[in-house]
């Protein structure tokens, strides 16, 4: 909270919206979420990569901000403009697949929607012997979280034990997955998995 600019931001953008999807969870700060709400209405996102805009538009939406148009800028089209017919951005990276379907998924769009299913197919594919995606603990924990809403497919539940798996084994004593990034995202994971 001592970190928030004037404006409402939290300095750069990375930071403003990680911070904004942490304050949304929270009843406590509400000057601090007035003001970082107003900031994230006003401002105009330019040279962004695609994974910049699925990190905005959840920002938006955890503080209650319409993805579809803040402050003149659809996000949602940007993320659906980048789909090649088989899945998100760049071909040989799965973040922007998975950040793309937690976006989707809670702007309205269903598994019945090609674009969603392929995307979940993608993400499939990618997912180690491991059990992980990347074989990374962050990318396994939203890995998690994109696919948990569509665990009544058997091939999407069996991922997700697998992946659960993978974290319980990078589990560490003292009670984290090595750094904040990766215990945040691990957390993220577990919480959908309502564990």
């Amino acid at each position: 909270i001592s970190q928030q600019k004037e404006a409402g931001s939290f300095g750069e953008d990375l930071y403003t919206d990680w911070t904004a999807l942490s304050l949304a969870s929270t009843e406590n700060f509400q000057d601090q979420k007035t003001k970082l709400t107003k900031y994230l209405s006003e401002i105009r996102t330019e040279d962004y990569q695609l994974t910049d805009y699925e990190r905005h538009a959840m920002a938006l939406m955890a503080l209650g901000l319409n993805p579809y148009n803040t402050n003149g800028e659809n996000y949602v089209k940007k993320i659906t403009d980048s789909f090649d017919g088989k899945q998100f951005g760049d071909a040989t990276k799965d973040n922007d697949d998975i950040f793309a379907l937690i976006v989707l998924q809670n702007a309205g769009f269903t598994q019945t929607e090609k674009m969603i299913s392929d995307d979940i197919s993608f993400i499939l594919s990618g997912q180690k012997e491991n059990g992980s995606w990347d074989y990374s603990v962050d990318m396994t924990g939203a890995g998690i979280e994109a696919l948990v809403s569509f665990s009544q497919d058997m091939q999407v539940k069996n991922a997700l034990a697998k992946a659960e798996g993978f974290l319980r084994q990078n589990w560490r004593d003292n009670g984290g997955w090595g750094n904040n990034s990766s215990t945040a995202w691990a957390i993220e994971g577990i919480l959908a998995l309502s564990e």
